[in-house]
């Protein structure tokens, strides 16, 4: 699958002595799949004014006790910074979906509550999902389900899946919020299973793995969508590429490859020039700066095996390799 182009990016990484073994095609592949089971969901999720991120947090908020939960803490399930839940509060409060209370005991606290639009918004996009196997159709269950027991090694050794001591039998039990999810969706009549199981796992991993990347990017003052087109700018014959290009390969809207390249040319990393010989295009070139900026991020995440140490080279080959089938499938 010489076409392929992560394979692509691991011959280019490999070409420049950075020793990517079996982890880099497993991690990025989690990546891409994972964008593309958002693009997935955002079919059920677009007529309802809705993204992943917010999706997510109405979900997080539809299961909580009383449907609602501190912005802090909402930040801490969903694995984001606090100015990030809070941009995705406020659209989701546009919407109609949510609405800010006070805390009832602490005024330096606000709740973010769920409305009964937000419910019913709620029912009627799972069932969707779940009916599309939640973007993994492409695989049968006993693949989905082996990649879900993969999987949770990388979530249990990020912390992802906690020991909790109790007073029953067993004394020690794991609780596991892809697990806890599933509970909740069957509780609502909503169709569960491996391609449920797997699909959230898959959301989960891709951001641990960011995080366990940021270590790497942050002297940079680099993130993770920064870095992967920063990276393919490093990897082009001539070190630049249209906008337009660069956004189909990293499976983002131009609205958000434009910003990125913003951030990119704000930091010195990337320059944009004049397409050649078509002059409605505009390149994005990478800078000297922009090369050193890859180079030394990528040492740093080539050492953590791409935040997936805890799974063997076997391991990441049989994730990359189930994964195709789903990314050959779009």
């Amino acid at each position: 699958m010489t076409d392929d182009p992560i394979r692509i990016a691991d011959a280019h990484w490999r070409a420049r002595g950075w020793d990517t073994g079996e982890h880099f095609g497993a991690a990025v592949s989690l990546y891409r799949t994972d964008d593309l089971i958002r693009q997935f969901d955002d079919t059920a999720l677009r007529s309802h004014d809705l993204t992943r991120s917010r999706h997510e947090a109405l979900a997080v908020l539809y299961f909580s006790r009383h449907g609602e939960m501190p912005l802090g803490r909402l930040s801490d399930r969903l694995f984001v910074h606090p100015t990030s839940v809070t941009s995705t509060v406020d659209a989701l409060e546009r919407g109609g979906h949510v609405e800010r209370v006070s805390h009832p005991t602490d005024r330096r606290a606000t709740l973010a509550h769920i409305t009964a639009k937000g419910r019913r918004v709620m029912d009627q996009t799972c069932t969707i999902m779940a009916e599309g196997r939640c973007g993994l159709s492409a695989l049968d269950e006993r693949q989905a389900t082996r990649l879900f027991d993969v999987l949770r090694k990388v979530r249990a050794d990020a912390g992802d899946i906690k020991r909790v001591e109790t007073t029953q039998r067993p004394a020690v039990q794991l609780e596991d919020p892809v697990l806890e999810a599933e509970r909740n969706w069957a509780a609502h009549g909503w169709a569960v299973g491996p391609y449920f199981r797997t699909s959230l796992s898959i959301y989960r991993t891709a951001e641990l793995i960011r995080q366990s990347n940021d270590s790497s990017l942050r002297p940079y003052r680099l993130t993770h969508s920064r870095h992967e087109a920063l990276a393919v700018l490093y990897f082009s014959k001539h070190g630049e590429m249209p906008m337009g290009k660069l956004g189909a390969v990293l499976l983002v809207h131009p609205t958000s490859v434009t910003s990125t390249v913003d951030t990119l040319e704000r930091l010195g990393y990337v320059e944009r020039v004049p397409h050649p010989t078509d002059r409605r295009t505009t390149l994005a070139r990478i800078t000297d700066h922009g090369r050193r900026a890859v180079e030394g991020s990528n040492d740093g995440m080539t050492e953590t095996r791409y935040g997936l140490a805890a799974l063997s080279s076997a391991q990441a080959r049989s994730v990359f390799n189930v994964l195709t089938k789903v990314r050959l499938a779009r």
